[in-house]
């Protein structure tokens, strides 16, 4: 009798985990994202400190700003969304220089920036506070608006410290996550920059 329980426990444990959604790429991915109800979570483009001589006149704090490959990057990771036809309802932002330049030079319209997304003040910071991760996996978890995607826009530790698995992050790579409509979300695609021209 104890061991039937242990196992019907066992089976409860696994019934109560999330699902592994599959992944997908390619024109695969692009149909899906044409749909909407996925949630695009992507780190803002790479980013320098500023000099006297080339910081931007909208930049009086001067924080870091976009580089000029993070400038390119971002306009092509833009343009591409919009080839696509993957329609882009609410857009999340860390309010900092960098993330919110990400979306400019995307143009993929104007977000709404959260301190809650943002790097506490320290910009070389390595690793995301609790409350930071936490956040942003709400966030994500949540379902969009029906026939939109959702995207944020955030840091590399905020985005690893929610979702492990995207360790290594790169600039302007966007993790795409299925909500489920309970709370709970599963990573579908990784995409790199360099990745649009196959989608």
């Amino acid at each position: 009798m104890r061991a039937r329980s242990a196992g019907l426990s066992f089976a409860c444990i696994l019934a109560a985990l999330p699902a592994q959604a599959a992944t997908i790429s390619g024109p695969t991915l692009t149909k899906a994202l044409r749909q909407g109800g996925y949630v695009l979570v992507m780190r803002h483009a790479g980013a320098e400190e500023p000099t006297a001589e080339n910081v931007e006149a909208d930049n009086p704090q001067r924080e870091r700003q976009l580089d000029a490959k993070g400038k390119a990057q971002s306009q092509a990771v833009g343009a591409a969304i919009k080839a696509a036809h993957i329609p882009i309802g609410v857009v999340l932002s860390s309010p900092t220089y960098r993330a919110r330049e990400t979306l400019r030079y995307a143009e993929l319209k104007t977000p709404q920036a959260l301190e809650q997304l943002g790097d506490g003040g320290a910009p070389g910071l390595s690793k995301a506070s609790p409350e930071a991760a936490t956040f942003l996996k709400a966030q994500a978890a949540r379902m969009p608006k029906r026939g939109t995607n959702t995207l944020i826009v955030s840091h590399q530790p905020n985005i690893i410290g929610a979702f492990p698995e995207a360790d290594g992050i790169g600039p302007d790579e966007i993790l795409v996550l299925k909500p489920d409509g309970k709370g709970s979300d599963a990573i579908i695609a990784r995409v790199t920059p360099g990745d649009w021209k196959d989608m």
